[in-house]
């Protein structure tokens, strides 16, 4: 008579070190509930993040006046530069949260633009004065007697309104009544290129293409330069004023813009007739927008004083950030490593978020990493399922931007009922025109 005994191994069963991990063995084609089982964690996972979304870091306080322009130094991750409207420009660590020095009276009328050089030693400020100066950004020597001397100045025929830099070289793109370009070893724009006499809003350095330039003026129209040619490419007129414009860092031709009918728009340059993807959630004016540098995301800057992060792909937002005492965003950017996004306003404060509202920002055992990487797994794979997209997808916003998105669509209800009923009773409806399609009124080749 033959009995089957039940035999382990005591190495392969049993721990070496009181500190290691109880070891689980299981047979993965006895279990029927897994998909049951995964479900349930990603509810878990979701609620979790919730817990544990607490976006805010601090914020950065010196400025006396209205924030206009702020810049990443690509070379540091600790390095940050604001300038604002009293003219003065400040640099700031970001880990101690404290200005490293500034420059009072860099400017004379507002600071509209600021960039810094590709290989992170000196940095360029626009203003309403007419002026383009360049400065030294020496981190090892910061307080030396010169650091709030320039090193060279530029006078410009008209007030400028944003700056621009080439990716790779000593050449910055500036907008006025036109777009100028300017290489640092000469007194006088080396080109001058317009569409029309209209103020140029705001322009932008094209950072793969790095000669193409993307500028957005005051008569609703965005339109691309190339400065190799000293001519214009294209232009589109769209239904409302453009107050910023940003290029996707790893999509040559893509390009996103913040628009004064409360969306940002998303376009391929290629073909400006229709949209590639209408970005909808503000509920006032969007003043900025600055894209990731992984590409993938961007954050945008409103006047309904919230801040709103997106992925590129996606028409809604998956992050609302606010606090009671900020007021008007005018400035957006992302930090050198894309961990954190910066935002300027009109209160003369400088805040700092974080990219992913549940992120852990010390350091992490691998195993909290990779149980990280799990949990968000399953978020992507459950999103659509009811139960976790009710806790991952909810976001609580402020009152006054509740009750206007709730205005808005009910509005919007309404003007498609209304649409209906006159096509039902016309004997010929023109035929129905997409929201990426109507954001275009004319196209110039």
């Amino acid at each position: 008579m033959k009995v089957k005994m039940i035999s382990r191994d005591e190495v392969a069963m049993t721990r070496e070190r009181s500190t290691d991990l109880n070891k689980v063995h299981r047979n993965t084609a006895l279990r029927g509930f897994e998909r049951q089982t995964e479900v349930k964690r990603a509810v878990n996972a979701a609620k979790l993040n919730r817990v544990f979304a607490k976006p805010f870091v601090g914020q950065l306080s010196g400025h006396m006046d209205t924030v206009t322009s702020m810049m990443a130094s690509p070379r540091s991750l600790d390095t940050f530069l604001t300038g604002s409207g009293d003219g003065e420009v400040r640099v700031w660590s970001l880990s101690r949260k404290a200005t490293l020095w500034s420059i009072p009276m860099a400017h004379t009328s507002f600071v509209t633009g600021l960039v810094v050089s590709p290989n992170g030693e000196t940095f360029f400020t626009a203003s309403d004065d007419r002026s383009i100066k360049q400065w030294r950004l020496d981190m090892g020597n910061m307080w030396a007697e010169d650091v709030d001397t320039p090193i060279e100045s530029w006078a410009s025929e008209y007030a400028l309104e944003s700056l621009s830099m080439h990716a790779s070289r000593y050449v910055l793109a500036t907008g006025s009544r036109q777009v100028d370009v300017w290489d640092v070893a000469r007194a006088t724009p080396v080109h001058t290129m317009a569409f029309s006499d209209d103020t140029i809003s705001s322009v932008a350095f094209n950072q793969v293409e790095t000669e193409i330039i993307a500028a957005a003026s005051s008569d609703r129209s965005l339109s691309f330069y190339d400065i190799r040619t000293e001519s214009a490419l294209r232009k589109v007129e769209l239904g409302n004023l453009i107050n910023d414009v940003a290029w996707n860092p790893r999509e040559a031709f893509n390009i996103t813009i913040a628009s004064d009918d409360h969306n940002l728009y998303t376009f391929d340059m290629r073909k400006l007739d229709r949209a590639l993807s209408v970005h909808k959630d503000h509920v006032s004016a969007v003043m900025s927008v600055a894209y990731s540098p992984t590409g993938r995301s961007f954050v945008s800057g409103s006047y309904d004083r919230s801040i709103r992060l997106w992925n590129i792909s996606k028409g809604h937002s998956h992050e609302c950030y606010h606090t009671e005492r900020m007021q008007r965003v005018l400035k957006v950017a992302y930090s050198s490593d894309a961990r954190y996004v910066l935002s300027g306003s009109d209160d003369t404060g400088v805040r700092i978020w974080k990219s992913d509202a549940s992120a852990t920002t010390g350091i992490q055992h691998p195993r909290a990493k990779a149980r990280a990487r799990y949990e968000a797994a399953l978020l992507k794979r459950y999103e659509h399922v009811p139960a976790v997209a009710k806790i991952h997808k909810q976001r609580f916003q402020p009152r006054s931007i509740f009750k206007a998105r709730k205005l808005r669509h009910v509005m919007r209800l309404a003007e498609i009922r209304r649409d209906g009923r006159r096509r039902a009773h016309t004997r010929n409806p023109a035929p129905k025109i997409d929201s990426r399609t109507a954001a275009v009124r004319r196209l110039h080749d």
